[in-house]
């Protein structure tokens, strides 16, 4: 199974209380919301799907199915923007 991590290069920014990220070739902010924010924090070191799906289900004691589509959104908006990487395991 894949582990997950930030990738290099992204500044982090509590702004009026959101997590924001800038990447150092970009010029534009992500604002996170709270489960977005949760999930960035666990990956400061690699992490699996499964992991990050086990982490939301305690912290906001949603259903299995919900918890993982949520991690799935993630990762695919995530990774698509580089913000984090597929590392080995």
């Amino acid at each position: 199974m894949a582990n997950y991590c930030h990738s290099g290069g992204i500044f982090e920014k509590v702004i009026d209380g959101s997590l924001c990220l800038l990447k150092n070739k970009d010029k534009y902010v992500y604002k996170l919301n709270d489960t977005a924010a949760f999930l960035w924090e666990l990956l400061e070191n690699p992490q699996t799907s499964t992991k990050l799906t086990k982490a939301l289900i305690k912290k906001y004691r949603i259903s299995q199915s919900q918890a993982q589509k949520d991690v799935e959104d993630f990762l695919k908006y995530y990774l698509g923007e580089k913000l984090i990487k597929k590392v080995s395991d």
